[in-house]
């Protein structure tokens, strides 16, 4: 349109750095999400390696680190009266393992945590994010 002269240098001059600007938004948003997908995978890779090692890892620690690790893999557990326990809700991202796993053995066992399976995008993310890192490093088992 400049060539043609149906704009202006001026006009031609901001909307070039407009474009620039989006284009560099573009470009840190793109990084971003890029970073973020890093991140998700290397909370499942801890989450699995975690898994692999829970039977035999469980019985070397001490009450205090078996508790840690409770809280780690479980936001709530439901005991009744006689102190069973009746059901249970995984942390992140041992809810979307437990999706998967369900969808990939559906006549497995369903504790009630499968309809996160079904969540929108940004719970879909939330479900994979390793949450407490820190606590899982304390115990020296990754």
């Amino acid at each position: 349109m400049y060539i043609t002269g149906k704009i202006t240098e001026e006009a031609y001059g901001q909307l070039h750095a407009e474009w620039g600007e989006k284009l560099r938004i573009n470009e840190l948003n793109l990084a971003e999400l890029e970073r973020e997908a890093r991140v998700h995978v290397s909370d499942l890779e801890l989450a699995l390696a975690l898994m692999t090692k829970m039977a035999d890892l469980y019985s070397r620690l001490d009450k205090k680190q078996k508790g840690t690790l409770l809280q780690i893999l479980l936001k709530k557990i439901i005991v009744n009266g006689d102190g069973k326990i009746i059901d249970h809700k995984l942390n992140s991202p041992f809810v979307y393992l437990h999706s998967l796993a369900g969808s990939l053995f559906p006549n497995g066992n369903d504790s009630g945590v499968t309809h996160y399976a079904s969540a929108k995008v940004d719970g879909f993310l939330a479900g994979l994010r390793l949450e407490r890192q820190e606590e899982l490093k304390e115990l020296n088992i990754i």
